[in-house]
């Protein structure tokens, strides 16, 4: 005859069994912790803060998070986390500004004048834009006096202006084009079209080839150049690009795998239009659909691609080179935008330099 547990043995092998449960998880989190755990260590430990999903820490708390979590670091390495430190802005203490170089110092107390507490132009970073002569004083601190009414000039290719470490095209929304040739697909191709060519300069209607960006998730702006084509109510948009947060040339990382982009609806500051015919759209199309597979912020940018594609069809616009700091060098918005500014226009050709957003895409078909 079999003997039965009693309810208290029952009890107890249970409260053995999830023990063991309990302790073999402590133990597995401890040997191999898993990604939110770990995002939620760093976030109690190292006092870390979440922003639009990616970790803020001080400059000072990441290096300690590193030696903290070496024998993770396979994990480690997943979590979004992005090095900040506090910068002031106005006299105004303000977090997870990736680049500060251009805010001013206010000290302990001191204050920026009247006319020195304008933010620099987009290419001139070191420099205050004028306005009234500041009149503030510094603040025990060793804070700065107002502004002078005209500034520093700066400088648009100093190293020092651009912050290292910073990924550009990290924050890009428009949405990625998986397949050019059935983006395309509604156009006749033995029929005309309107092809316009759209630059958004880092700075409106200047050459200059980067500018400062508030935004401290994007801080540096280079610009954009895409290309819109638009036959009997069908309107496509379309732009080239890195792979997003690949380039950063602080640390030499210039090129990349390259996408394009529905640009439909991108700001822009000048643009020129030419009609072609059934043959040139045709050839366009399909050097789109072929696009060089590689992007490179010197030699095969959006500017590059977007110059290619207008001047297949006889656009003639130049392609002035320009610099950038890092030894970056190549065709660019900047020039760009001014280049097409000062043109003379082909026949038949117009030409927006009042700037917009570029028009939607219309039409559909089987």
């Amino acid at each position: 005859m079999k003997k039965l547990l009693t309810p208290w043995t029952c009890f107890k092998l249970i409260l053995i069994l999830l023990f063991g449960t309990f302790i073999t998880s402590c133990i597995q989190d401890e040997i191999e912790p898993n990604q939110e755990n770990l995002k939620d260590m760093v976030i109690e430990k190292f006092n870390g803060e979440v922003v639009n999903g990616i970790v803020m820490l001080s400059n000072e708390n990441y290096l300690k998070t590193i030696d903290y979590f070496d024998d993770s670091k396979s994990k480690y390495d997943e979590i979004e986390i992005q090095r900040t430190e506090m910068c002031t802005f106005d006299c105004v203490e303000t977090p997870y500004a990736i680049y500060c170089g251009w805010v001013g110092d206010c000290g302990g107390g001191g204050s920026l004048g009247d006319g020195g507490d304008n933010p620099p132009d987009s290419g001139d970073p070191d420099g205050w834009d004028g306005g009234d002569s500041g009149s503030g004083e510094g603040g025990p601190g060793g804070g700065s006096s107002g502004g002078s009414s005209s500034g520093d000039s700066g400088n648009n290719d100093a190293d020092s202006d651009w912050p290292e470490n910073t990924i550009l095209f990290a924050n890009v929304s428009d949405p990625k084009i998986t397949n050019v040739t059935t983006y395309l697909k509604c156009f006749n191709l033995s029929q005309g079209a309107k092809l316009t060519l759209y630059v958004d300069q880092p700075k409106a209607n200047k050459s200059d080839t980067w500018s400062v960006n508030p935004n401290p998730f994007d801080p540096i702006d280079v610009g954009h150049t895409f290309i819109s084509i638009t036959q009997n109510g069908i309107t496509r948009t379309l732009g080239y690009y890195p792979t997003s947060g690949t380039i950063d040339p602080s640390e030499g990382v210039i090129s990349s795998p390259s996408v394009i982009r529905n640009n439909e609806g991108h700001a822009y500051d000048v643009s020129i239009s030419v009609s072609i015919n059934g043959l040139q759209l045709s050839s366009i199309i399909s050097n789109m659909a072929n696009y060089n597979s590689t992007y490179n912020l010197n030699t095969y940018n959006c500017t590059d691609f977007g110059v290619s594609i207008a001047n297949a069809v006889g656009m003639g616009v130049k392609d002035t080179s320009g610099t950038w700091p890092y030894g970056g060098n190549g065709s660019n918005p900047g020039n760009l935008g001014q280049d097409i500014r000062n043109m003379a226009l082909p026949s038949g050709a117009t030409r927006n330099t009042s700037g917009g957003t570029a028009v939607s895409n219309k039409g559909t078909c089987n």
